[in-house]
Formats: structure tokens, sequence, C-alpha cells
């Protein structure tokens, strides 16, 4: 799906597919974890 510039890929899945329901499932990096421990550098 293309999000970021006008969600086309959902529009053209819905009309095409005509589905009951949908589940959408969203993910990111997370910031939040503590003490983090750096990799070394090779």
């Amino acid at each position: 799906m293309q999000e970021e510039i006008g969600v086309r890929g959902a529009q053209v899945a819905a009309q095409t597919l005509n589905p009951d329901v949908a589940i959408v499932l969203e993910g990111t990096t997370a910031h939040d974890l503590p003490n983090p421990t750096e990799e070394p550098d090779d």
C-alpha cells in the first residue's frame, strides 16, 4: 500500500476484493528501549 502518497493501494484492493471486514496492521521503529547497548563498529 502506498500510505505516504495517497493510500492508493488500499483503495484498489477495497474496490477489487470488496471485503466485508479489514484488519489493518501498522508498524514503526521503537525508540523507547531502556539502556540500549551500542553494537561495536566493525
